[in-house]
């Protein structure tokens, strides 16, 4: 088990049917069942929450299942954290059984196992009343204790699973293809699935934002524009030029209402062309082409196109001022706030306006007191209108066939499958809809938002590894020395305290842990609560902030091993708050003055005993050899012990005193 790679390739050679992570098979207290995949060995379930959309509140059976793959042959200890009964067999034998509202008071015997595969099965009952947590650890003699990698784990999903997967499936996509703007769910949108609280494009101004022509062709034909539309084709002819040779004007009638929908002037002022060299260092140092095909390249099948930028925004100055803040209008919207400046703004419209190379289209003037009726009438306030009543069929009296199922009232393009997914929602699962389960929402997020466009997940590597060589000649200049990894997604909820990850995802942290980065972590502002709730609960962590009491003697031994004189020279590579980096050239280290108020502390800990194992390629060295360090004046040489006594010293956080 040198390294997770080592895991994922023997998982990769072991089955090509089988999963990441563990089957999870849950039950109520009334008998009802559910499965799913999970990542890794880990619940935590908030008081009050269901443990699955599809099952009632209250006590709950869990049981994680499949593989664990081994790389060679090991000798471990497993552990849990958490709280009520849990118990793990190995091939079939138990070998560790706790209850109780601390798990972590027993660990297994030492185990003898064998390079390969072995059935591992978690079984957990939770409490009968509060918080449900349970995770699943262990450690060896090459490793610290730390949550068994997905990389170790797989399993072949049972049928139960992919009945389920289905379910679910339909459950996104009611929720993603905004149902219940038009199918009211009564008080299920404010107490349940956390998507139906989503506003959609807010239209009270588009006619300041977007030319009348792409207007139209966007109403007319949503999907030839954007190959990931979400908005309906609600229009009988696939294109503008198609429907006005019939006679038929609506799509340009539509245009010409909206494009009277006006809250105040519109953004003005000339952007000069020569800002377009400007931009376009901006758009590669973002990481633009990792969701976006460049403006002057065709689309492909994954990324959203650039090539009618021009032709849809009424003016650079127009396009600028929504890079400023993508979700003025639609707080929902995909597009991330990266924070940019009034400079950078302007910079990147003017590469993007200039270099879009998408034929815009002409259409007649439309009528748009005929535009105002349809609006009505095809029931474009349901979506477009805030606070406006849906028009549709209560969802209560939905049923699985017909109507936009099939595209005879509003054609989503659906494919075979998803039409399957959503009937078997309708038919049997309507009433998960009044459930919230946030490890469930942050699985769905991560994808909808495409949070591995820029970060490596579970052995995957971003998109932006492999598509960021598309700008390479878009570079005005060469830019930073640092190093530009960025941040391991596998182990967020577990890495980040759950504030401080939310304020990352806001945009309201007041700091930029990592500056020297070309790219920056953009806001996702209105998903961010849920989503840093969720990402914790996924890794068994509740929101709660992770901290102890100061100890004084502690500390004062851990400001002697962060500095040069008798430490680990920390100082060298990280900032420690008065104390700026000695001599970080190729790779520079966060401020140590935000470690505590960043990280949970037994991440920490595993970190600092071996980053490498968590991070093959850090620059961060590994200080301890087989549990002991080069320093063994200070607390014996356990490193473990030093680590945190560092970590009780920069409790400190922003008030650190300087180190020397």
């Amino acid at each position: 088990m040198k390294n997770i790679f080592a895991l994922c390739l023997l998982f990769l050679l072991s089955t090509a049917s089988a999963e990441f992570g563990l089957q999870l098979d849950l039950e109520d207290s009334k008998g009802n069942k559910d499965a799913r995949s999970s990542r890794i060995g880990a619940l935590f379930v908030k008081a009050g929450q269901p443990v699955s959309p599809f099952l009632e509140k209250g006590k709950f059976t869990a049981v994680f299942s499949g593989k664990l793959a081994l790389a060679e042959r090991s000798r471990v200890y497993f552990s849990f954290k958490g709280n009520g009964i849990a118990k793990l067999e190995i091939a079939g034998k138990v070998v560790l059984e706790v209850s109780g509202d601390d798990l972590t008071v027993k660990e297994s015997d030492r185990l003898r196992l064998n390079k390969g595969e072995h059935d591992i099965k978690l079984t957990y009952n939770s409490p009968e009343k509060g918080d449900a947590q349970i995770r699943l650890l262990w450690r060896g003699r090459n490793f610290p204790l730390e949550p068994v990698s997905p990389g170790a784990l797989n399993h072949t999903p049972s049928e139960l699973v992919t009945a389920h997967s289905t379910l679910r499936e339909g459950r996104k996509l009611f929720a993603g293809l905004n149902c219940t703007k038009c199918h009211t769910a009564g008080e299920i949108a404010n107490s349940g699935m956390t998507e139906l609280l989503r506003d959609t494009p807010n239209l009270d101004n588009a006619g300041n934002k977007y030319s009348e022509s792409w207007l139209a062709a966007w109403i007319q034909n949503p999907k030839s524009i954007r190959h990931s539309a979400t908005m309906p084709k609600l229009l009988k002819h696939a294109s503008v030029a198609d429907a006005v040779k019939a006679g038929d004007t609506s799509a340009i009638d539509l245009a010409a209402y909206i494009s009277t929908m006006k809250l105040a002037d519109a953004p003005s002022g000339k952007i000069d062309d020569s800002l377009a060299k400007d931009g376009g260092d901006v758009f590669h140092k973002l990481g633009c082409v990792a969701c976006h095909t460049r403006p002057d390249k065709a689309a492909d099948a994954n990324r959203t196109p650039l090539i009618n930028v021009n032709w849809k925004f009424k003016s650079p100055a127009v396009l600028a001022e929504f890079l400023k803040n993508p979700a003025k209008h639609y707080k929902w919207i995909r597009m991330p706030d990266f924070g940019l400046s009034n400079k950078e703004a302007k910079s990147l419209a003017a590469y993007l306006t200039k270099n879009s190379t998408g034929k815009a289209q002409t259409f007649k003037k439309g009528n748009a007191e005929n535009g105002k009726k349809l609006y009505v009438d095809l029931g474009c306030a349901s979506c477009h209108t805030p606070n406006s009543k849906p028009l549709g069929k209560s969802l209560a009296d939905l049923k699985s066939e017909g109507g936009c199922l099939e595209g005879t009232n509003a054609n989503y393009s659906l494919k075979a499958e998803e039409r399957s997914a959503l009937s078997s929602f309708l038919k049997s699962a309507k009433a998960s809809l009044e459930k919230n389960v946030p490890a469930e929402f942050a699985a769905r997020q991560i994808n909808e938002v495409n949070c591995t466009a820029c970060h490596k997940y579970d052995g995957r590597t971003s998109d932006l590894g492999q598509f960021h060589f598309e700008s390479q000649d878009l570079k005005a200049h060469e830019g930073n020395h640092l190093d530009q990894f960025r941040p391991l997604l596998t182990w967020m909820g577990e890495k980040i305290q759950a504030d401080y990850l939310e304020k990352i995802i806001s945009g309201k942290l007041d700091h930029r842990p990592r500056p020297w980065l070309d790219m920056r972590m953009p806001a996702f502002k209105e998903r961010s609560v849920a989503l840093s709730e969720g990402m914790a609960a996924s890794h068994g962590f509740s929101t709660e902030f992770e901290q102890t009491k100061v100890d004084p003697e502690l500390s004062k031994l851990g400001k002697q091993l962060t500095g040069t004189h008798g430490g680990f020279s920390c100082i060298i590579c990280h900032d420690a708050g008065p104390k700026k980096a000695l001599a970080a050239f190729e790779v520079k280290g966060i401020d140590l003055k935000y470690t505590s108020e960043r990280l949970r502390p037994d991440y920490y800990k595993r970190w600092m005993i071996d980053p490498p194992r968590i991070v093959p390629t850090t620059k961060m060295p590994k200080f301890s050899n087989e549990g002991t360090t080069a320093l063994s004046n200070i607390l014996d040489g356990v490193g473990a012990d030093q680590f945190m006594a560092i970590f009780e010293f920069l409790k400190q956080g922003r008030k650190l005193e300087e180190v020397k």
